[in-house]
């Protein structure tokens, strides 16, 4: 079921990252079959600053990977370190990061429409998103900051180094 203009909901989808599931010409080819040349965009890998842009701009953060190779994906503490609300899937270590109902939401793999209807709902409850927003803000900088991985390595060599 793809989510379409037609709905009513106003929306800008901006795709940042390198071409690895489908080309370039492929992706260009699905977005004016739909009609959505006007309101979704993909950019490429974008690093550093330009990738800062993105996620200060963006008011919420998609990741529905099927992949377990994505074990920890370092791109959703980023975007929790940016407080956007995440929408991503149940693999590897993202239930870790993301939890759901309460920093974003976690959907079914290859679930197009469980990721459609979380997205509607997203942006038709701009509170709830800020909520999800500063929950996951909160969440980064209790957990996943350098000074805390620092102090949690540190911790488990004593304990190794003590026993």
């Amino acid at each position: 079921m793809p989510f379409t203009k037609g709905e009513g909901l106003s929306f800008n989808c901006q795709f940042v990252g390198g071409w690895v599931d489908i080309s370039k010409e492929s992706f260009n080819n699905i977005v004016r079959e739909y009609n959505l040349a006007d309101v979704v965009q993909a950019h490429g890998p974008k690093y550093n600053q330009e990738k800062s842009v993105f996620y200060n701009n963006a008011d919420i953060f998609i990741l529905p990977t099927f992949y377990r190779k994505k074990v920890f994906p370092l791109v959703l503490l980023e975007a929790m370190q940016h407080g956007l609300a995440i929408v991503s899937t149940a693999e590897g270590g993202i239930p870790d990061i993301v939890i759901d109902e309460q920093t974003g939401f976690i959907i079914l793999k290859k679930d197009g429409e469980g990721l459609v209807q979380k997205l509607e709902y997203l942006i038709q409850n701009p509170e709830l998103r800020k909520k999800m927003d500063e929950e996951g803000k909160r969440r980064f900088e209790n957990l996943f900051t350098l000074k805390k991985f620092e102090q949690n390595f540190t911790n488990i060599l004593k304990r190794a180094v003590a026993n």
